[in-house]
This record gives structure tokens, C-alpha cells and sequence, in this order.
């Protein structure tokens, strides 16, 4: 396998400014550990370029106030997703997908199959995130990938929706 048929998108989100979603230590950690871990010839042997990173440390200001200048928010990862999508529909884009995510997180208890990670505006009544697992499954059902390797690190909360 070329490593330059790898591909990974990363996410790791730390703090959340509204009252509802604690702040939380380990998942920027977590990502750098992963990325690390891809690069490196005794795990992953990706190509550094094919790695995809998004985390809230990537963001200034680094102590947000409120959820209105908190990062990453769902359009900022989920353009991380977009790239794969667009190509998706033309075809076959590589041969593995590794998507690595780590924050809060909530899935539906009456669809335990959609899995979501909360963006770092969250808040109470506007429940902002991304559904990665449907990303993961339209790949899937779509041979974009060969493999896809989803990981997904997220203290499970509730959805107030």
C-alpha cells in the first residue's frame, strides 16, 4: 500500500465556554498523539500532507469568552469532510480513511448508529455538531474509501433537541 493513498481527519476539541459542556483536558492531547502516531513508520506511515488536523488550540483567542468566539465550529470541520465528498462523488478517492475525533459528543438513544461530536459553540438549546458517523457510512455506502477506520473519543452527553 503507498502511503500516499492514506488519508486522515482529525478533530480534537478541549474547550467549551457554555455552562452546559464542561471543558475538557485530554482531547488536543489525544489528536497530536493520533497524528503522530500516523506518521510514524512504525504505525500509520501516512504522508504528513494527507492528514487533515483541527483543533482548538489551532484558534485565537486560545480562552474564548462564549460560544460565540469558541472554535472549531461545524462548518470548520465540516469542511474537513467537504474535500472527501466533492471527490466522493466522482469516485474512488484512496484506499484508507482514518477519522479521529475527540470532545463531547451525544448520539440519539433511538439511533445508536448516528454518533455526533458537539462543536466548541454548543450550548444548551442550540445543540451546534457534526454527525460524523453519517460521513463515515456515505463513504461506506459509496466506495470513496477501501477501508475507513473511525474512532471517536467523545465523553457522551445528552442532546437536548
Amino acid at each position: 500500500m503507498s502511503k500516499t493513498d492514506h488519508y486522515a481527519i482529525i478533530v480534537g476539541i478541549t474547550t467549551y465556554p457554555d455552562a452546559s459542556l464542561k471543558d475538557l483536558r485530554g482531547p488536543v492531547r489525544d489528536a497530536k498523539e493520533f497524528c503522530q502516531w500516523l506518521v510514524d513508520p512504525a504505525g500509520g506511515d501516512m504522508d504528513e500532507q494527507n492528514i487533515k488536523c483541527l483543533l482548538t488550540t489551532d484558534f485565537h483567542p486560545p480562552d474564548p469568552t462564549g460560544p460565540q468566539d469558541a472554535h472549531p465550529i461545524p462548518n470548520e470541520i465540516d469542511a474537513l469532510f467537504e474535500k472527501y465528498v466533492s471527490q466522493g462523488l466522482q469516485g474512488r478517492v484512496g484506499k484508507r480513511l482514518y477519522v479521529f475525533v475527540a470532545g463531547h459528543g451525544f448520539s440519539d438513544p433511538q439511533d445508536t448508529e448516528t454518533n455526533c461530536l458537539y462543536a466548541a459553540n454548543a450550548r444548551s438549546y442550540f445543540p451546534y455538531s457534526t454527525a460524523v458517523t453519517h460521513y463515515a457510512s456515505w463513504f461506506h455506502r459509496n466506495a470513496v474509501f477501501d477501508e475507513i477506520v473511525l474512532a471517536m473519543d467523545c465523553c457522551r452527553t445528552t442532546n437536548p433537541m
